[in-house]
């Protein structure tokens, strides 16, 4: 990962998930974390998207043309993976049929899954997702803000 915001962000939740494998003598705390880091994991793939896209459009095309993309990409909240491939085909077809194909299975189905678990747990659903599950998801999802980024550099 390259801009900075994102680096911040992802060093937060990395802190997050090392204070909780500190805390491994209380699965019912380790439960409640991971439903926390469920939420936060969401969040960053829906600020990750926004940021890169963003930051793409700023540097690649003039202010109200930018400003109209950062309005329009605004709107992409929970964002699954279909979601945000339909914005990304917006800016360009082609790298959007590259990285669905990349995604392809267990990354797909982490940031798909990741969003799920985060509206039922917003929605009062109890879930049973575990901390093990919500790590590798975590790491299979930095893969995908990270393929994002590639396709879209901010110059």
């Amino acid at each position: 990962m390259r801009a900075v915001d994102l680096v911040r962000h992802k060093d937060r939740l990395d802190a997050m998930f090392q204070q909780v494998k500190r805390i491994q003598s209380d699965p019912a705390m380790i439960s409640h974390w991971s439903r926390y880091l469920c939420v936060l994991v969401s969040g960053f793939i829906e600020v990750s998207a926004q940021s890169i896209l963003t930051k793409f459009a700023e540097t690649q095309a003039s202010p109200p043309v930018a400003f109209f993309v950062s309005r329009r990409i605004r709107d992409l909240m929970n964002p699954k993976m279909g979601k945000i491939l339909d914005v990304i085909a917006d800016f360009d077809p082609g790298i959007k049929d590259e990285i669905a194909k990349l995604t392809e299975g267990e990354l797909r189905d982490a940031v798909d899954g990741v969003v799920q678990n985060r509206n039922k747990i917003a929605h009062g659903i109890e879930i049973g997702i575990g901390f093990a599950t919500i790590e590798n998801y975590y790491h299979s999802i930095i893969k995908v803000v990270e393929l994002i980024e590639s396709k879209f550099p901010a110059k």
